[in-house]
């Protein structure tokens, strides 16, 4: 048996690669340990650069159809106090956060990826793989029963554990956060709050309050020290301890009755990470998605990283691109990193708690904006340093390594290779791939594809 791309892991990340691979024409199978879909939710909101990037694969339509688009993020005092951040002005065609229980996001994906010709093994467990000069072998457990498989590349979108992380012998380094995060999801107490994400800035401690298109509503955010030893380690496990936890700590932390959950379907503690692992992969086999980085929940930014490294691995399966896995990590890295400590809120939340002014207000609003456009992803830039590798907005400049939103337009270039277009902007052109960074840029005469000059591997430029 021989497959052209292997992917380990029928997440969110695995999904979307496995569908992006498939389109340009691949062979793709995928293998997952689990015997059927998690249940839980866990991840819930789509951003704009995810959405586009779910477009791209005639995707977006039925995402929205599922789920609640919502404006942005109130937040919310219990002195009725509100500030916002604000998506709605966003240049892209999906200006908002849609929020989608990750169990539907995976029916969507998984249900286009079967119908459009895949393959998922469940209950399959890969042990190992070596590694040959145009494919890896690699061993995939089942029932007792071990398979030995080539193919052409292989990717561990497998999670938080992931075993491919532990074969290719990487460290996960960062930390885990002290305390312990509640999580609940039921209906609504009683009507009255719109269907806004929020985030309620009480005395003892803030919470999450997302709504859901059926009705129902999330509640989650740092506990008051309740301990996981108090439950078990599962984040979810709806036990009637577990329901009894959660209902006392909503009572500590949400202000009004409008924000209560009154019947539980779902109830739970869980740990929050903040990890990278040490390297990303070698040769054919790289890593995707939490496999390769773990993220604080605020903003939910964890899955559509994940749907961006899909991307990034994507759109190199091409070898006619000129654009390799050597720069893979070394551009998706800075922009996991800088979103790791941009998802940081206790310092915007404090400087909220404590603002009375109309200048504090407005300096709390504008730092709101800029977190938004950064969070939204669809303005990174590879060259850029720290936070500005994820967009700034005072910096129009069209360069090398910027990402051209949306409302630009793309044009045909003549003799290029798959994925390649250009954008006409005053006196010269600006090369983009599937990703829309620009990789380079040559006088507006030069419609005709050139790989020389291409942004393409960490010789050629300055990393930042």
């Amino acid at each position: 048996m021989s497959t052209k791309i292997a992917v380990v892991g029928a997440g969110p990340t695995g999904l979307t690669l496995a569908l992006m691979a498939q389109k340009q024409g691949h062979e793709v199978v995928i293998y997952e340990a689990s015997q059927k879909p998690d249940p839980r939710p866990r991840a819930v909101m789509v951003h704009a650069r995810a959405l586009e990037i779910l477009a791209s694969l005639d995707l977006a339509k039925n995402f929205i159809n599922r789920g609640l688009m919502t404006p942005g993020i109130d937040f919310i005092r219990s002195d009725g106090a509100r500030f916002t951040m604000d998506f709605s002005s966003l240049e892209t065609s999906y200006a908002g956060i849609l929020n989608i229980p990750q169990p539907e996001i995976e029916e969507i994906l998984a249900t286009a990826f079967l119908q459009r010709g895949g393959v998922i093994h469940r209950n399959s467990v890969v042990t190992a793989f070596q590694q040959k000069s145009q494919s890896v072998m690699f061993d995939v457990s089942r029932d007792g029963t071990t398979s030995h498989i080539e193919a052409n590349w292989l990717f561990g979108c497998d999670g938080a554990h992931s075993t491919i992380r532990n074969l290719i012998g990487a460290s996960f380094d960062g930390d885990t956060i002290d305390h312990e995060y509640i999580l609940g999801e039921g209906e609504r107490k009683t009507p009255g709050a719109p269907d806004v994400s929020s985030m309620l800035i009480s005395e003892t401690g803030v919470v999450s309050w997302l709504p859901f298109k059926d009705g129902t509503v999330r509640v989650a955010g740092p506990g008051r020290g309740v301990s996981l030893n108090q439950i078990g380690q599962h984040s979810t496990d709806s036990s009637e301890r577990a329901i009894e936890l959660f209902y006392a700590e909503q009572n500590q932390l949400i202000f009004s009755p409008q924000y209560l959950i009154g019947r539980i379907i779902r109830a739970g503690l869980y740990r929050v990470h903040k990890r990278i692992a040490s390297n990303w992969g070698y040769g054919r086999v790289w890593l995707a998605g939490d496999a390769a980085h773990l993220h604080p929940p605020a903003g939910g930014q964890a899955l559509n990283l994940g749907l961006s490294d899909a991307e990034a691995i994507a759109m190199r399966l091409t070898t006619s691109s000129g654009i390799g896995f050597e720069t893979y990590e070394l551009e998706r890295r800075p922009i996991v990193k800088a979103t790791i400590e941009e998802v940081s809120m206790l310092p915007l939340i404090a400087a909220m708690r404590e603002a009375s002014s109309d200048t504090e207000f407005v300096k709390i609003e504008k730092a709101l904006s800029l977190k938004a456009h950064r969070l939204s992803q669809i303005d990174t830039n590879f060259l850029a340093g720290d936070a500005d590798c994820l967009g700034n907005r005072d910096d129009k400049e069209l360069k090398t390594g910027r990402r051209l939103n949306e409302k630009i337009d793309l044009m045909d270039a003549i003799n290029a290779p798959p994925g390649w277009k250009f954008a006409s902007v005053g006196e010269h052109n600006y090369w983009v791939h599937a990703d829309r960074h620009v990789r380079k840029k040559s006088p507006q005469s030069d419609t005709t594809f050139s790989a020389t000059g291409i942004l393409s591997n960490k010789e050629t430029v300055s990393w930042e």
